[in-house]
């Protein structure tokens, strides 16, 4: 997971890396189908990759990565939200700016 958030958070790895990255962890998240019976969503609750998230989503060089970075934390967000505190949806519900996330996704 650490390797993961240094990539998205670099500054020299080419967007394709990135990309790549969140291909990756969009995989490990979704590889069961029950997202809840899925122990590799519990270490990314426990390794935050939100910032990450949210870096590829505001920097203008990954824009075209956007919409997969908002998918990612919304399925976070929503893991087992009902039976536990979520430390991603509480992050969510924190972003100051909104309107970021609005419009770096609506912008495709």
């Amino acid at each position: 997971m650490e390797s993961l958030n240094t990539i998205l958070l670099s500054q020299t790895q080419p967007v394709l890396v990135k990309q790549s990255a969140l291909r990756l962890i969009g995989v490990l998240l979704t590889c069961i189908e029950n997202l809840h019976a899925n122990t590799i969503v519990e270490l990314m609750m426990q390794h935050d990759v939100f910032r990450s998230l949210v870096h590829v989503i505001v920097d203008p060089t990954t824009k075209t990565l956007a919409l997969d970075a908002v998918i990612l934390l919304t399925i976070l967000g929503n893991y087992k939200k009902y039976e536990s505190q979520n430390a991603y949806m509480a992050q969510i519900a924190g972003i100051r700016n909104a309107a970021i996330l609005e419009v770096r996704c609506l912008s495709f």
